[in-house]
């Protein structure tokens, strides 16, 4: 799994997604986390009006940032959350959802012709 890169205020933190670790933050951030990924990627779909509260906000940054190879507290992430960040967080961390989904499985091969009956 790739992991993207933030930096603020000259700390670098790394992002990226698993099932696991949403599962793990939900408790911790008071929300259904799956509900806010789908309004996160909601509000990038053209005509929709779906976007995530502050709450759904954090708690998918919580589930996806970490420094140092150690994630944050739900306090320290909210601290990240500043007027002059969130732009480059909401970013950040599409590219981190994006860079959590499989590759695209190849097409199966087509099945050899039959052979002609006699």
């Amino acid at each position: 799994m790739e992991k993207q890169k933030l930096t603020i205020d000259g700390i670098e933190y790394e992002l990226s997604y698993d099932f696991n670790r949403i599962c793990d933050c939900e408790a911790q951030a008071g929300c259904n986390l799956i509900d806010a990924l789908s309004d996160f990627v909601g509000q990038f779909v053209e005509g929709s009006n779906r976007k995530p509260s502050a709450q759904q906000f954090r708690g998918l940054l919580l589930g996806a940032l970490q420094r140092d190879g150690k994630w944050l507290t739900l306090a320290e992430v909210g601290a990240l959350m500043r007027i002059d960040t969130l732009a480059h967080l909401r970013g950040k961390l599409l590219a981190a959802y994006n860079a959590s989904m499989p590759d695209e499985p190849e097409a199966p091969a087509a099945a050899p012709p039959e052979p002609p009956k006699e």
